[in-house]
């Protein structure tokens, strides 16, 4: 633009749909051709980033070099492109609006049919060889390449079997989001083919997806593999340039040494155990580190097959005794046990042997190693454990483990200093607000925080950005949250229609409540997670405590999706299904945890037990107070049913109003939606 030339009359020498803005993002003129993307008269002095959803800072960061995002309008799709007006920040942008429907549609078309590559390899090939006769050995085999070529077929895949355990499959991408749709369930119709061996069939898959040409496609799919293989063997795995995605699984095995055989391996260790009446657990003659931690492991999976082991040792730990010996003299150090609740369980004395089993003489050694350490020895012991509750108390005595440090999930100051220390990593822009990110964050862990960092890098690398923007954190948040977009997912306009009405529903019944968290976003558009869409609030601060109103209002909002689907369509869908489990639980622990009950005033009538292992409930009461309990649950929550109800019918015109408006623009902000509320 011609510095200093910022009049409207610029616009007619313009050929293409544009219009100026101001520093606000207002409109303050538009060329003719703007009617191709907008009305004209609807969008003087209307808002940049309510017409396009674009926020003002990503135009400017267009007008400095970035990226040109795109909008679709009028079943076209446009790339917006920013030019400073003048050299003066002040003085606004012109955006132009450039047609690049032909363009996109040929991207999508190119990408569709872009090649992928998938490597398939029967796990246990020659076990199960070894394992069966020559007839049903012919049969096996062709019974998985039948599965494996039909499979193929279903997506005009080109086939070919390289060896007699492995496969080479080339399809188009376009296929790609199908078989993730399906679990890749070529993994489950060979798991569950009759072997006639102990042990099922098993495949791996690796898949190469956007390599630069085939060969680069076919070692990315050749690196999946080594993955799958790597992991046990019994799963898919992707490769996507440096992304890897794992699928599958479901075999529960330790991890492989030698491909497919440790899994093997593994199975049949389990068998064993399952199969054993009592089972003693023994090292070597000269027992070390690896013997140590290879008994733990053996006595863990006992547990978890609920078997009793017993470790056969001397009255006197020596691994233990090595470790503490050794710690003495490297001081100073520090002594990390986990999972302690594994060898430091109560005793109860009802261990064979009148509390003299294997476990408690571990137990006992480790006290006595721990009871010759003091702080002035230069030597820490820390231990984790999940399960506090079920420690011996000996071992939280004064002078051993005698501070308790519970690791609570991070409030909002905690979760924006673990958002900075993880940003170090990456390049991100100076308009990054990480205190409004922690706020969108709210109940997110640590390594929820990381992975929201790492899926905003990802997400900037994928635009061809050098930095991570303000936008690309929010869009990771709910990643994290809700899962990836589903594109390829295409609801039918009677069913966008309802999704749209139903999160609309939410949004309102939670702003015409006091106590409610404001609405950040609600969008429509389908994500991985199996949510059609969702509606995000967001609290302004911590908060530790819930009142009796809060808790019912909260209720209500979960309630208001499908009391919007009542009113608008006259009938009720499946998509309430998770509201209807939250707003359950919720009452019922204000019945039976939180004392909210008139009838039951401050009884408990559960406990809570595994806190830190997300909270087992159980009823601690009789048939009939259960009885009692679950019909004050279904009044209590119709209710708040009832009340939603009435607040979108009073409501009916915005209810209208605002699920059009979502239904146009398929995700909106908390600030488009109040603006349309109270407007």
């Amino acid at each position: 633009m011609v510095k200093g030339k910022t009049d409207n009359s610029i616009l007619e020498y313009i050929p293409l749909p544009a219009c100026f803005i101001n520093a606000q993002g207002k409109v303050t003129g538009a060329s003719a051709r703007i009617n191709e993307v907008f009305v004209y008269d609807e969008i003087l002095e209307g808002d940049i980033f309510a017409l396009t959803g674009i926020k003002l800072s990503e135009l400017y960061e267009s007008a400095a070099g970035g990226t040109h995002p795109l909008i679709k309008r009028n079943d076209k799709t446009f790339r917006i492109s920013a030019k400073k007006l003048t050299e003066d920040d002040e003085d606004g942008l012109a955006v132009f609006f450039s047609d690049v429907t032909n363009l996109e549609d040929l991207k999508d078309r190119y990408n569709n049919e872009k090649p992928c590559v998938a490597k398939i390899q029967l796990d246990n090939y020659d076990e199960l060889i070894d394992s069966t006769g020559p007839v049903p050995r012919l049969a096996l085999s062709s019974q998985i390449d039948g599965i494996i070529r039909k499979w193929a077929a279903k997506m005009d895949a080109s086939v070919i079997r390289v060896k007699s355990s492995l496969y080479v499959v080339w399809f188009e991408q376009q296929h790609l989001e199908k078989i993730i749709a399906a679990k890749f369930d070529l993994l489950d119709e060979v798991r569950n083919l009759e072997t006639g061996a102990d042990f099922p069939a098993s495949l791996s898959i690796g898949v190469g997806v956007g390599g630069r040409n085939m060969a680069q496609s076919e070692s990315y799919a050749d690196t999946a593999l080594d993955l799958a293989l790597g992991r046990g063997g019994d799963q898919a795995v992707i490769k996507r340039n440096i992304k890897i995605e794992y699928y599958g699984g479901k075999l529960q095995t330790v991890e492989k040494s030698n491909k497919g055989k440790s899994r093997i391996v593994g199975h049949a260790l389990k068998q064993l155990i399952e199969q054993s009446k009592k089972i003693f657990i023994m090292g070597h003659d000269n027992p070390d580190m690896d013997s140590f931690g290879s008994a733990l492991g053996i006595t863990r999976l006992c547990v978890l097959c609920e078997k009793e082991p017993y470790l056969v040792i001397d009255e006197v730990n020596e691994s233990l005794q090595e470790i503490f010996k050794q710690a003495k003299e490297k001081a100073p150090c520090i002594v990390f046990i986990d999972e302690i609740d594994t060898i430091g369980k109560k005793r109860d004395g009802s261990g064979m042997g009148g509390g003299n089993d294997e476990r408690e003489q571990t137990l006992n050694q480790l006290l006595t190693e721990m009871d010759g350490f003091d702080g002035s020895k230069g030597v820490v012991i820390l231990a984790a454990t999940n399960r506090p509750d079920s420690l011996d108390p000996a071992l939280l005595r004064p002078g051993r483990f005698d501070r308790r440090i519970p690791v609570e999930l991070p409030d909002l100051q905690g979760r924006e200093e673990i958002l900075k220390v993880h940003a170090k990593k990456i390049k991100i822009a100076d308009t990054v607000r990480f205190d409004e990110i922690a706020k969108a964050a709210v109940g997110a862990s640590g390594a929820e925080l990381a992975n929201i960092v790492n899926e905003a890098a990802l997400r900037a690398v994928r635009d061809g950005r050098k930095f991570a923007t303000q936008a690309d954190f929010e869009e990771s948040i709910e990643v994290v949250i809700a899962g990836y977009q589903k594109k390829n997912a295409i609801l039918t306009d009677r069913e966008k229609m309802i999704v749209s009405y139903h999160e609309i529903g939410h949004a309102l019944v939670a702003a015409h409540q006091s106590h409610s968290a404001p609405v950040q976003k609600i969008t429509i558009i389908p994500r991985t997670s199996g949510a059609l869409g969702y509606t995000m609030q967001v609290d302004e601060g911590n908060h530790y405590l819930m009142s009796k109103e809060e808790i019912e209002n909260k209720i209500a909002t979960f309630t208001g999706g499908r009391a919007a689907e009542e009113i608008a369509i006259g009938s009720v869908t499946t998509g309430a299904s998770n509201d209807i489990e939250q707003a359950t639980r919720l009452a019922r622990a204000m019945i039976t945890q939180y004392g909210m009950s008139e009838e039951f005033d401050m009884v408990a009538l559960e406990t809570v037990t595994n806190q830190y292992l997300g909270g087992d409930a159980s009823l601690a009461c009789s048939a009939e107070t259960q009885t009692k309990i679950d019909a004050k649950v279904t009044e209590l929550v119709k209710k708040q049913h009832e009340k939603a109800r009435r607040i979108l019918l009073e409501n009916r015109q915005k209810l209208d109003e605002l699920a059009q408006y979502l239904y146009a623009h398929e995700t909106i902000t908390g600030d488009e939606f109040m603006r349309i509320l109270n407007a």
